[in-house]
């Protein structure tokens, strides 16, 4: 019987389309960015992008999508606007294969948006709006997928909000018994905001978490980290974490496994990275592969989406 994972997080268009460098000066923004920006701004941007690609993003999105490429059974929730945008996202994760869960929102809040900016030089410069994605609430859950549901996979981002924590909560709450639930730590920023959270709940409610060691660093400090991970792994945690060209660890009870980097012959764009890492793990753990196993798949998934444009894998990965 196949296994399923349903992965949430922010759903966010991403807007991509050329610009001139005189562009990016006159919107007095520094090239290679990534700025938070408001609805107004957005439809600014919006106004001036010329042939423009779209496609559905988010973190944990993109991680779903790369779990559906690899062959997983990959759904996602994240909330969406009942706009031309949430239309597109709609039409995008269908187009990955991914069984999007839930339904649009009527709302004067439109649908997140990513602005990206790409100059001649291919630097890329972004602008996120987050828009309906961060008004993720329990009235967008599918309880039923949940609870049918072999792996939950979440990203940090969505605990920002009153109304996300109580979706994911509830989310945790639904699923069986035996569902593994893994979390991503997303972002250092994100894990300042909520340093004792974040520890408690992996300490009492995730069994697999990833990230990458300044993460790591930042939730339990430069010389407790190695202690705090042995302490999780005895708990019988699964603790995944990255170091970027000095490859990936994967430690469990008693053990740890580690796996070397994959430098792609160009580096072009690193968006993604830690996403489509976590999609090739996650499908392994899915397979029931070794954590060897596991761990090479997703160097490969994050050496292939870092050498090209864009935060999803463009191929198959053998």
């Amino acid at each position: 019987m196949t296994k399923s994972i349903v992965c949430i997080g922010n759903a966010i268009v991403d807007v991509i389309f050329p610009v001139e460098q005189s562009v990016i000066a006159e919107l007095e923004l520094v090239p290679g960015s990534m700025n938070l920006i408001d609805q107004t701004r957005r439809d600014q941007l919006l106004a001036l992008a010329t042939d423009p690609n779209y496609t559905a993003g988010g973190s944990a999105a993109n991680t779903a999508a790369g779990l559906a490429m690899l062959g997983s059974s990959a759904s996602f929730i994240g909330r969406i606007a009942d706009d031309q945008l949430g239309d597109i996202y709609q039409e995008s994760t269908k187009q990955a294969g991914v069984n999007f869960l839930s339904r649009p929102v009527l709302s004067q809040t439109a649908t997140g948006t990513s602005m990206i900016l790409v100059s001649p030089d291919g630097q890329r410069t972004m602008n996120t709006f987050l828009g309906e994605a961060s008004n993720l609430s329990v009235t967008d859950l599918q309880l039923q997928a949940l609870a049918s549901a072999d792996y939950l996979f979440w990203e940090l981002y969505l605990w920002d909000k009153a109304s996300a924590k109580d979706a994911i909560n509830t989310a945790m709450n639904s699923v069986k018994k035996d569902c593994t639930i893994a979390l991503s730590l997303s972002d250092t920023f994100c894990i300042e905001r909520h340093e004792l959270e974040v520890a408690d709940l992996i300490d009492n409610s995730i069994d697999a978490v990833f990230g990458n060691t300044a993460e790591f660093v930042q939730l339990y400090g430069a010389e407790h980290v190695e202690q705090k991970i042995q302490e999780l792994t005895a708990a019988g945690k699964l603790v995944i974490r990255t170091a970027g060209a000095q490859g990936a660890t994967a430690f469990t009870q008693g053990t740890s496994v580690t796996v070397s980097a994959i430098v792609p012959e160009q580096l072009v764009d690193s968006t993604g990275a830690g996403d489509q890492f976590a999609a090739g793990f996650l499908h392994g753990l899915i397979q029931e592969w070794e954590l060897e196993a596991c761990l090479e798949l997703a160097i490969k998934a994050a050496a292939e989406v870092i050498s090209h444009y864009g935060s999803r894998l463009s191929s198959t990965i053998d």
